[in-house]
């Protein structure tokens, strides 16, 4: 078997059909482009991966398991061309293996890349180790689109069949040399398209997700686009897991979220993602989406941004289902805007919103409001911890719900016992807390018997006193409207009143002189 140093080199041969010739590079021997080819009778060749040899005769490239995108002629230096290059190759492994692979390099492209090929992997060396660079002006670096989207009108139309399970892998898309173009583009026939460690740049948009369902993205980063992602028109079940959603700094991205109210997405999930930086019109931005769910992620707002005002999450109109729950704010300097935005307007807000276990630390001096609910409905507040307040303009969309629920047994004599009620560490900007008492057992108090309220720098919230007769099952509210129920020590304010940022609350009981004993009874910090 003949072999060649180059395709160069093996076209200037004269080889008889029905033998195998290999190269030891496209252009140059060790270039990475070594290929095995079949040369057969003549017939039409691309000049790509088929090749007229001297006799007329045709070397066909052969496919062992993977198309190299540097044996059909890609250089991946930065300054050739390579747009025709990894079409071809797309192209030809459709029609083998449907494997390809690029190989270290900067591969420049002027034009958009079309994978639409159902059970394609296009896999690379790494990111920031195989780049593809958009160069120009053009609308689109790389595509699984089956036609829907029209990146010439930038609409989105349902049509055609759909195209599934594109896996990407151990890549950079980098637009900092394009103008207007976006970097990702999944548009309706996505079903079931994965993107593992895959990283997006310096785009006008990072990715467009339209009309996908079932796509999968692991450790994807998507960095300093103008908009890093839009999300719409029906993308159901995505999740995004270990992803990471960057702003710089010293050059702020509009949004890093975008989605459209037309036609709503459905089950949109956020795992253990990052969302660094906050950009300068808003952080996410979430309409149309039913069932959306952030869970145990990080978002922090830089001490060295020059615009800081704007909300993190936005929750707008047909957005219901929110879960957010195990995740951390830090929040920089200077910061004012509003962590969660449970509503952009009036008729334009989120529903059925639920807060879980979530912490808000400062990271410099800032006047942020972790959680604004005003125009939203149904929210339910949770256990957060946070530094800086929580603004409830519309109280009666609160879902109440018991935060701790605390046991005070029986006890005779003097005895005081101090029970925590909760350490939950919050600020609320308007009156929300209450203490809920439930007897559990009957009885008539024979002396002065009280339930005390205080916070962690032992100033009196409540200073309850018992009723005379009780009844197993009585369940007393105690609140700023429950004068009839209770006595507020001299210049202390009520339980309802604003905490201080980082107090926590403790309960105890207490009685002057000798009597019946305590009743037994339960005790629950609320929202409502």
């Amino acid at each position: 078997m003949k072999i060649f140093d180059s395709v160069a080199q093996m076209k200037l041969a004269t080889i008889k059909a029905g033998q195998y010739v290999e190269t030891f590079g496209y252009y140059t021997k060790g270039d990475a482009g070594a290929a095995r080819y079949l040369v057969v009778a003549s017939q039409a060749a691309d000049g790509y991966g088929d090749h007229v040899l001297a006799n007329g005769t045709v070397a066909v490239l052969q496919s062992s398991g993977t198309v190299n995108v540097k044996q059909v002629g890609a250089v991946g230096d930065d300054v050739a061309d390579d747009s025709d290059a990894i079409i071809k190759a797309i192209e030809l492994s459709y029609a083998t293996v449907r494997k390809l692979f690029i190989p270290a390099g900067t591969y420049k492209v002027t034009k958009t890349i079309s994978a639409n090929i159902s059970n394609l992997e296009i896999t690379g060396a790494g990111t920031d180790v195989t780049i593809i660079k958009a160069t120009g002006v053009f609308k689109t670096c790389l595509e699984v689109n089956n036609g829907s989207w029209d990146d010439s009108t930038d609409t989105y139309s349902l049509s055609g069949s759909s195209i599934g399970s594109v896996t990407m892998s151990g890549f950079t898309l980098d637009g900092t040399a394009s103008t207007g173009c976006t970097g990702l583009v999944l548009a309706r026939a996505t079903l079931g398209c994965v993107a593992n460690r895959v990283k997006i740049i310096d785009f006008s948009a990072g990715m467009r997700n339209y009309g996908s369902w079932y796509s999968k993205y692991n450790q994807v980063i998507l960095e300093n686009n103008d908009i890093n992602q839009h999300i719409g028109y029906e993308s159901n079940d995505m999740t995004f897991s270990g992803c990471d959603w960057i702003s710089d700094p010293a050059n702020q991205s509009s949004m890093h979220i975008d989605t459209a109210i037309t036609g709503t997405c459905r089950n949109v999930n956020f795992l253990g993602c990052g969302f660094d930086g906050v950009p300068t019109i808003a952080g996410m931005r979430m309409r149309g989406i039913h069932n959306l769910n952030f869970r145990d992620c990080y978002l922090e707002v830089y001490n060295s941004e020059v615009t800081k005002t704007a909300n993190f999450i936005e929750l707008g109109l047909e957005t219901i289902g929110v879960v957010i729950d195990g995740c951390n704010l830090i929040t920089g300097t200077g910061y004012s805007g509003t962590w969660v935005k449970c509503g952009i307007a009036n008729g334009d807000a989120g529903k059925n919103i639920t807060f879980g276990t979530n912490f808000q630390l400062n990271g410099g001096t800032n006047t942020c409001t972790v959680i604004d609910t005003e125009f939203s409905l149904a929210v339910s507040l949770g256990n957060s911890r946070t530094e800086r307040p929580i603004s409830i303009t519309n109280p009666a969309e609160i879902i109440p719900s018991a935060m701790i629920s605390t046991f005070i047994p029986a006890t005779t004599g003097l005895d005081e016992i101090t029970v925590p009620i909760s350490t939950v560490r919050k600020k609320y900007t308007i009156p929300v807390t209450r203490i809920k008492v439930v007897f559990l057992e009957s009885g008539t108090t024979l002396t002065t018997q009280k339930l005390r309220v205080i916070n962690d720098a032992n100033s009196v919230l409540v200073n309850w006193e018992l009723p005379n007769i009780i009844t197993a099952g009585d369940t007393h509210y105690i609140t700023d409207d429950s004068f009839s129920l209770y006595e507020t020590v001299t210049g202390e304010p009520a339980i309802n009143s604003v905490m201080e940022s980082g107090d926590s609350l403790r309960a105890y009981t207490y009685k002057v002189g000798t009597g019946w004993p305590f009743p037994a009874m339960s005790i629950y910090v609320e929202m409502t």
